[in-house]
């Protein structure tokens, strides 16, 4: 557990807040000093496997199992070849991690997916790494599009080469969306080849929306959550008084919700539910903070 705490963890920075979309290797014009959250999407670097997403995609884990397929399958491993014999790569961070391995190209189906409980009224970053694992019979460059609630970000095009990651970012506004329903399709239409891998997705909210501290205003200090991983038991530290702490579960759905009037000695009771990651939304009548976390339940 304490592994994916730390893989949750991606060194980022702000966002303007214009929309805008980005392909680069690691610089994004949207960003520039720091983050309000951690990254909300669950298992965003597979290294918990296959699970905690949505796709319309065959699933498979055997060695070349991948092969038969055309354009409706994947996979979630460490090692491209082990899962087909023409395909090549591994992981975007250690090389020995997981990824997710995609083989087909067909419009119709969503490669990846995940609903989210976001902030109204706030900026957010969408990122992931993309790789090529096949690009036979001739070169070529898979077209992927990214979507949150329907609304595109922006397409962009798998590298030209096998082995190489890149990184594509955009921005996101949430209006009054409560939630954000964050969507991968693929765009291209040849199945013979043009094959790619996904790794390290996010979805953060940008400090552009952080109170100010200005003057004789008050400065607000992050909540924190302790320990993490907890046995259920959470202690929440800055807590502001008229502030509520709400639980979602991996779906995003609503589990519990607690003022901090009723939270005593700031103690957040979470024994009741199973063990898992939750995502923390918390926030506060006077609009002092506004503040997303997460938190693995291990007993």
């Amino acid at each position: 557990m304490n592994n994916l705490i730390k893989n949750m963890i991606i060194a980022g920075a702000l966002c303007l807040p214009a929309i805008c979309n980005a392909q680069s290797t690691g610089n994004n014009p949207c960003m520039d000093a720091g983050w309000l959250d951690t990254n909300i999407v669950i298992n965003g670097d597979f290294s918990a496997g296959n699970t905690a997403f949505t796709t319309t995609y065959v699933y498979c884990s055997s060695y070349n199992c991948l092969f038969p397929y055309h354009d409706e399958a994947y996979s979630v491993g460490s090692d491209a070849y082990f899962l087909h014999k023409y395909f090549t790569g591994h992981d975007h961070t250690t090389g020995t991690g997981n990824f997710m391995i995609v083989n087909g190209q067909d419009s119709t189906l969503q490669v990846w997916g995940e609903t989210l409980p976001v902030v109204p009224s706030s900026n957010y970053v969408f990122s992931m790494w993309i790789s090529a694992m096949n690009l036979l019979p001739t070169p070529g460059a898979a077209v992927l599009k990214v979507l949150v609630n329907g609304t595109s970000l922006g397409t962009l095009a798998i590298p030209t080469t096998t082995g190489t990651w890149i990184e594509y970012t955009g921005t996101w506004y949430s209006g009054t969306s409560t939630t954000a329903t964050v969507t991968i399709k693929d765009e291209t239409s040849d199945w013979n080849g043009y094959d790619y891998g996904i790794d390290d997705i996010s979805f953060r909210r940008c400090s552009v929306n952080m109170p100010a501290s200005i003057g004789g205003e008050k400065k607000i200090n992050k909540v924190r959550l302790s320990p993490n991983p907890s046995n259920g038991v959470v202690h929440i530290s800055n807590l502001p008084e008229d502030g509520t702490v709400d639980v979602y579960d991996p779906i995003g759905k609503k589990v519990l919700s607690m003022n901090a009037s009723k939270l005593a000695g700031h103690t957040l009771d979470l024994t009741s539910l199973s063990n898992g990651l939750y995502i923390i939304q918390i926030s506060s009548d006077q609009k002092e903070i506004n503040q997303t976390e997460r938190i693995v339940i291990s007993k």
